[in-house]
């Protein structure tokens, strides 16, 4: 509260000369019909509350109960399109997390398992054949003495079963890399 000079208290219709007045200045809710307060020393030590009734004042061209409604209607509509936006973006981005959380095993997947298995071409063609590379030696295969390689398509499903093949050395000497050839059926979806 600031203290009022003589311009100000003549301006609102007070005398000033019987005591000193103090004003504020209040931003009042287009929702409020009277504004109550009560009054205290700088510190907060000392109350002037009306004799605990609280001093009011009614507010000039306060909102109608029917326009009071559509204020609450329309604050509660702002509120729940606000939550509900909130929601969405919460749900957009703990799916991003996962589809990037997930593109990022497959990717480390695709890397640790590249030391131990691969294919030529990458992506397999129906109808075309699929050159697999094995290395045995950093599975829990290593030291057998003949591994095979038996396939479906699309996982296990297809009526159609890749007969049971012998891997063979990729290099000469037998040491590293295994390799078989298989036909990759014409009727197989391969993605």
């Amino acid at each position: 509260m600031n203290p009022l000079d003589g311009a100000a208290c003549e301006r609102y219709g007070l005398k000033a000369k019987d005591a000193s007045w103090c004003a504020a200045a209040v931003d009042i809710p287009a929702s409020a019909a009277v504004v109550d307060f009560v009054i205290s020393d700088r510190d907060g030590r000392m109350w002037d509350n009306n004799s605990n009734k609280d001093f009011h004042s009614s507010v000039e061209a306060a909102a109608t109960d029917s326009s009071m409604v559509e204020m609450v209607f329309q604050a509660m509509k702002r509120e729940a399109a606000e939550a509900d936006k909130a929601a969405e973006d919460r749900t957009a981005g703990r799916a991003m997390r996962r589809v990037e959380s997930k593109a990022q095993v497959l990717k480390r997947r695709r890397e640790n398992q590249h030391e131990f298995l691969y294919t030529l071409p990458v992506i397999s063609q129906a109808g075309q054949q699929l050159e697999l590379f094995y290395n045995p030696d950093l599975t829990p295969l290593r030291g057998r003495p003949e591994i095979y390689v038996r396939g479906g398509f699309n996982r296990w499903r297809h009526q159609q079963r890749l007969p049971a093949t012998k891997m063979q050395p990729s290099m000469p000497g037998g040491v590293g890399f295994l390799k078989a050839t298989i036909d990759v059926r014409t009727r197989a979806n391969t993605r």
